[in-house]
């Protein structure tokens, strides 16, 4: 079961994700998002969406890259992270209110709102809750289950392909859970309609970014 819950889960989430963004890809270009959209709620969901779901990301990268910001718990540097990180939350959690639920009361075509679209913004909301958890319950610090321990030193394991689900088996329950939310987290985000909502743009900008690099030789054998 160890070995099932930190090993086999996380890297066929990680093989879903991947798949996923394929699959979106050559099924709509991430446009499902965008079909019916132009409201200004929608408008503002979609721009606290993306500026959470960025300073989360940033914030979740700074405190893996350096744990010795859990060396001093109540330090300058670790509040900081913490309130930024509360921030995101809230501004990420907002925005995927904004953009779902209107469409899930109004009854939106299926296209539009899957039966996985309505089971992302629970996930999302609780794989965000349970990081402030960890960041203020007391567990958080406790030497041998601080996050730096736990979370993010099996995380890391996975990345380097050398998986330590020890690191999980012995955390305290909101650490388990949180590494299994976010596991679920990973494996549906490509098929839901948030998902286009971060990856639409980037694609749309990567495709001017071509355009342009292609026009260049043309311009130049113009001249």
């Amino acid at each position: 079961m160890k070995y099932f819950l930190w090993v086999v889960l996380p890297y066929s989430a990680f093989a879903l994700f991947v798949a996923g963004h394929f699959w979106r890809f050559r099924h709509d270009r991430f446009g499902s998002d965008r079909r019916g959209t132009g409201t200004r709620i929608e408008g503002t969901g979609a721009t606290l969406f993306r500026s959470g779901i960025l300073i989360v990301i940033v914030t979740r990268l700074l405190v893996v890259s350096f744990p010795a910001l859990h060396s001093q718990p109540y330090g300058a540097a670790h509040m900081t992270v913490i309130v930024f990180e509360v921030l995101g939350s809230a501004l990420t959690i907002s925005g995927a209110v904004l953009l779902a639920v209107p469409h899930m009361i109004a009854g939106t075509q299926r296209s539009l709102v899957s039966p996985i679209d309505r089971l992302t913004v629970p996930v999302l909301i609780l794989a965000l809750l349970s990081g402030l958890l960890v960041q203020f319950g007391s567990d958080s610090y406790l030497g041998e289950y601080r996050t730096a321990g736990t979370l993010f030193e099996w995380f890391r394991s996975l990345i380097t392909l050398h998986p330590h689900p020890a690191a999980m088996q012995s955390a305290p329950v909101p650490y388990q859970l949180r590494g299994l939310i976010v596991t679920l987290l990973i494996a549906i985000w490509p098929y839901t309609r948030l998902s286009g909502i971060l990856a639409g743009p980037l694609l749309h900008w990567c495709g001017r970014l071509y355009r342009a690099a292609q026009s260049r030789p043309l311009k130049r054998l113009r001249q």
